[in-house]
């Protein structure tokens, strides 16, 4: 019979295992790269669709008039200069913070609308965000929340720019961390992954729905 003690030992184990996982300079760079390039996706999409955008914000009662269009035409700017930040590792903890900061804003107004019964598109994507709202898209950024609280507390300059210009400027603290980093020949995986991952995340149900008919399609042949 396995003791209490053996348990303990197994789950302090498994959790530093993932702890480790996490905190690697390949998740490292997949985190960053999915939350870089989700940022870039909305911003570009809400700039083509910026009345969208803008009545989509309206319906918040807390807002002050005229303000939803506000956000619509200055927000994506924000959005735009932190996923550039992010994809190119410039300031890269800075732009974390500030990541952490708007999916909280994101996740509560999402929250919000669930909690009063609206299933309206949250306009996230612009107009690839035509589906109404689920508690999905409260995971997926409770997730990409996450991500950037590990970019924060873990960054290691990986195929980022913050690795150069840290040896000029080391008291801003760009570098969480002073850690072996793979060759960067090992990045190329890591970003086709991200890529396909931030295309899942942007088309969200389309993009189940798309896999799916492919799917069927090649077993009909």
């Amino acid at each position: 019979m396995v003791r209490p003690v053996g348990h303990f030992t197994l789950a302090l184990k498994v959790f530093s295992r993932m702890a480790d996982f996490l905190t690697s300079p390949y998740f490292l760079l997949f985190a960053r790269l999915c939350v870089g390039g989700v940022f870039l996706a909305s911003a570009v999409t809400k700039m083509i669709d910026r009345e969208g955008t803008a009545v989509s914000m309206s319906r918040y009662p807390f807002l002050p008039s005229g303000f939803g269009r506000f956000i619509a035409y200055t927000f994506p700017y924000l959005e735009l200069a932190v996923g550039v930040m992010l994809v190119l590792g410039f300031f890269t903890r800075y732009a974390a913070v500030a990541s952490v900061a708007m999916y909280i804003l994101f996740t509560g107004l999402i929250t919000y609308d669930l909690t009063r019964g609206q299933n309206t598109s949250c306009h996230c994507f612009g107009r690839l965000s035509s589906e109404k709202l689920t508690p999905v898209a409260v995971v997926r950024n409770l997730m990409l929340l996450a991500m950037s609280v590990l970019v924060f507390l873990s960054f290691d300059g990986w195929v980022a720019l913050d690795m150069a210009l840290n040896s000029t400027l080391p008291g801003l603290g760009l570098i969480a961390r002073d850690v072996p980093l793979p060759t960067g020949g090992s990045a190329v995986p890591v970003i086709m992954l991200a890529l396909a991952t931030i295309v899942a995340i942007v088309l969200g149900g389309q993009a189940v729905a798309t896999v799916r008919k492919t799917l069927q399609g090649l077993s009909l042949r």
